[in-house]
């Protein structure tokens, strides 16, 4: 199975936007190639994208055309520009933003950790936007994007997991989960692509096929369906998770 990881420089965002600028003319790229919208990880199954924009910052025009679900890690107050429209604010918990807009004059309260959102209508209509952040913090998520035409037959058991998801639709559940210092995952597997994402700050592995490092909140680990793996927390505070399964008929 074909995977890329990616590492891009940061820096490399505001080179892009600057020749945007220079050029007098609007650049229009897929989310998964805007530079604010780092991608990270590719599968035939699943792209994974880190999200950041800082204060005073604009991405470019960028079209979402596939279901995405987001994992917020840092919030701030959001301008949504779609194309060909007249700029906006949209209101606070809109469906269809990367985050909730705050009201007029500051940034709204922290969301709780790794708050779970999804879009699914670009699926039938693609939606063309850029973002500024217009706060003083920065904005953050990692971002989940299904390349697979999502499943509701398999139950939750079925695709391996145990517990109730937080959050549900027709290409994802979430699941939320926290271990203690020295705590350690039953080792298992499951019959859809996961990607589960550090939430809090701490020090865990998870392994695998493939060994992931989780060392702070943003970090995250990709497993292909059918892979054995486990998590372990090898530091002195307990990590939170959430483990997003993008679903597919096994």
């Amino acid at each position: 199975m074909t995977r890329r990881r990616f590492r891009t420089l940061p820096a490399l965002a505001g080179v892009w936007l600057a020749v945007a600028v220079l050029q007098g003319q609007e650049t229009v790229v897929p989310v998964y190639e805007e530079p604010h919208h780092r991608m990270v990880f590719e599968s035939p199954s699943t792209r994974i994208l880190d999200v950041q924009v800082r204060p005073g910052e604009t991405s470019l025009y960028h079209t979402h055309d596939s279901p995405i679900l987001y994992v917020q890690l840092s919030q701030s107050q959001l301008r949504v520009e779609t194309l060909g429209q007249p700029p906006a604010a949209p209101p606070a918990g809109r469906r269809g933003n990367p985050a909730p807009a705050a009201a007029a004059g500051g940034n709204p309260a922290p969301p709780r950790p790794g708050r779970v959102s999804s879009t699914t209508s670009y699926v039938e209509q693609p939606v063309t936007h850029r973002i500024t952040n217009v706060g003083d913090r920065l904005f953050r998520l990692i971002a989940v994007l299904s390349r697979l035409p999502g499943d509701e037959s398999a139950t939750a058991a079925d695709a391996g997991f145990s517990g109730t998801p937080e959050f549900t639709n027709h290409w994802y559940r979430a699941y939320r989960f926290t271990l203690e210092p020295g705590g350690t995952g039953p080792e298992h597997r499951h019959t859809a692509p996961v990607v589960i994402v550090q939430v809090t700050d701490g020090q865990a592995v998870a392994t695998g096929a493939e060994r992931h490092e989780l060392t702070e909140a943003g970090k995250w680990a990709y497993f292909d369906p059918g892979t054995p793996h486990t998590i372990r927390n090898v530091g002195g505070a307990p990590v939170d998770m959430v483990e997003v399964e993008v679903r597919a008929r096994p």
